[in-house]
């Protein structure tokens, strides 16, 4: 009998170790979110981190350890004022954050008397990066510039560089492509390239750790409708916030590029974090073309072997001194590269799940 016994609670054990659920994806955010920010040096901001970081909080496949916070969308300051107001007082989440870097990585690291400075890349958030790190394996959701990324990957320990299991990140073009956007074409940069094309060559150049782009034509085959942000005015508080911190950016969006509602860029990063399924990926090998002439002075970037460069080029594209292309045959090391969803249903779920959080 009591052997019996003992075969159906081991029974009931297995049972019960076969319902786990899976563990939960550690995963380091590092953003430029700048949600309700006007003003500064961009007329409006990019609101779409915001929605990226709601998003991660409350996907049960992801164990969210760090937000850190990046020069991009804002000057670092400001865009730590609206991660703080997001986290702390709107959300009310524990989760950590931490302050990175306020400039870009130096084209030709500075010494001082032939010894290094690595203060800048000495900060809050690549010490919060190197301590959880530290304790684990992490994947990296890096949906802004990959400037505290890469600093940690120059500056911590091996062991801890080790456990970065992967770095995804909204970037990235087929060879040839030239980015516009809208019924109006308007010509755009790859923007967290053109921020910190340091950071991603060193990544790419002086690293193995395994690299996820999320390309132009993926990202953008989203759009979060007018309607839907206007919805939100008489919600809960979290909606609320919402409506109010993401409206200025979509009546900008609208008059300057002519789509009512907004792209939600950095949340494929998120999903695809904890449902890689639902995208469309290949290895790719990759290259970093220079916008600027070879032969002759080039400030503005015109005269190089970017697509879409030209003497005509519109101002915006001045600032775009490399493009990172994708493709079979470069000579590079591998890299994961998707321009797709795997189907119209997983697009469908990646929608949905844009605005799942707000629901709560």
């Amino acid at each position: 009998m009591f052997e019996r016994i003992l075969g159906i609670l081991l029974l009931f054990v297995a049972a019960a170790a076969l319902v786990q659920p899976p563990a939960k994806t550690r995963v380091i955010v590092s953003t430029d979110m700048s949600m309700g920010v006007v003003g500064g040096w961009r007329t409006t901001d990019d609101i779409d981190d915001g929605w990226a970081v709601g998003m991660a909080l409350a996907d049960p496949a992801l164990d969210v350890r760090l937000v850190a916070t990046v020069l991009g969308n804002s000057n670092v300051a400001p865009e730590q004022a609206a991660t703080d107001m997001l986290l702390r007082d709107v959300m009310k989440s524990p989760v950590r954050r931490a302050r990175g870097a306020a400039v870009a990585l130096d084209v030709v690291p500075a010494t001082l008397n032939g010894a290094p400075l690595p203060a800048d890349c000495a900060n809050e958030a690549t010490a919060a990066m190197q301590e959880i790190l530290a304790q684990g394996h992490a994947t990296i959701l890096a949906i802004g510039p990959l400037t505290d990324v890469a600093c940690v990957a120059m500056n911590a320990p091996p062991a801890a560089v080790a456990n970065i299991d992967r770095i995804i990140a909204i970037m990235g073009r087929a060879p040839g492509e030239a980015f516009s956007i809208g019924p109006k074409n308007v010509a755009v940069t790859d923007f967290n390239l053109v921020m910190d094309p340091n950071a991603a060559a060193y990544l790419l150049n002086k690293t193995q750790i395994p690299m996820t782009f999320l390309q132009f034509d993926l990202t953008k085959s989203t759009l979060v409708p007018a309607a839907f942000v206007q919805s939100l005015q008489g919600g809960t508080p979290l909606q609320q916030y919402f409506y109010k911190a993401s409206l200025p950016y979509v009546e900008f969006w609208n008059s300057h590029l002519g789509e009512n509602g907004f792209h939600p860029w950095d949340s494929n990063a998120v999903y695809y974090a904890g449902h890689a399924s639902a995208f469309a990926c290949s290895a790719a090998t990759y290259s970093l073309v220079p916008c600027a002439s070879s032969v002759q002075p080039d400030p503005y970037n015109r005269y190089g072997q970017c697509a879409g460069h030209s003497v005509n080029q519109s101002t915006g594209l001045d600032r775009e001194s490399f493009q990172l292309w994708l493709g079979p045959a470069y000579g590079t090391r591998s890299v994961t590269t998707c321009a797709a969803y795997s189907s119209p249903t997983e697009q469908a779920s990646f929608e949905q799940a844009v605005r799942a959080f707000l629901a709560k």
